[in-house]
């Protein structure tokens, strides 16, 4: 079924050591993104949101790839420049280092029905904002913001209506930060594949 939303991936970030994109990060042989890519594949619209397009001028089956227009400010940047891209009135935010957030959730997310300006993964006693689905009509919220220097996603989430949405499993939520997060991740997959094996 074609869901008639974009899904928007922010790959922006480097690892806390700053010399690796954390979208090519790899699970055994799979590198972040394309494990993201393969979830949103039924989605009207897919686009990369990065810093550097080059870095990403081999992948297939993109729609479209945004470069930031003003470089190291955070994915508030990625995501006003994508939400202004977009065919899509509502689009959904995923970040390249949320590999483990289940395709079956991706999919509620696409298809979730709201009347508020965001949609927001709310877990672990936190928002979310990189996990959620934007309506195109606060991208001119997001420009305020960038001009008077105000750059985290949570600050903008203040000034917005949103609807929280509480998944079951938390646990598959964790973004990559350093090398802890990243092990983290690594060896909750293992568990996940363990799981599916047994079932």
């Amino acid at each position: 079924m074609l869901i008639k939303r974009t899904a928007i991936i922010l790959c922006g970030g480097k690892s806390s050591k700053g010399y690796k994109n954390k979208a090519f990060l790899k699970i055994g042989e799979k590198k972040f993104l394309d494990i993201i890519i393969e979830k949103i594949s039924n989605f009207d619209e897919i686009i990369i949101s990065c810093s550097n397009k080059k870095l990403f001028s081999n992948y297939s089956g993109i729609s479209k790839i945004v470069e930031d227009d003003i470089q190291d400010i955070g994915p508030i940047s990625g995501i006003y420049k994508s939400l202004n891209e977009s065919r899509n009135s509502k689009v959904v935010i995923l970040s390249s280092d949320m590999p483990l957030v289940r395709e079956e959730y991706i999919k509620k997310l696409g298809t979730y029905e709201f009347d508020e300006d965001a949609l927001i993964t709310f877990t672990n006693g936190s928002s979310q904002p990189l996990c959620g689905v934007y309506d195109k009509k606060v991208n001119n919220i997001i420009r305020a913001s960038i001009e008077k220097k105000n750059y985290s996603v949570k600050e903008l989430l203040k000034c917005i209506s949103v609807r929280y949405i509480f998944p079951k499993e938390s646990t598959f939520f964790g973004n990559v930060n350093n090398l802890e997060d990243y092990i983290d991740i690594c060896s909750k997959s293992m568990q996940m594949k363990e799981i599916r094996n047994n079932s």
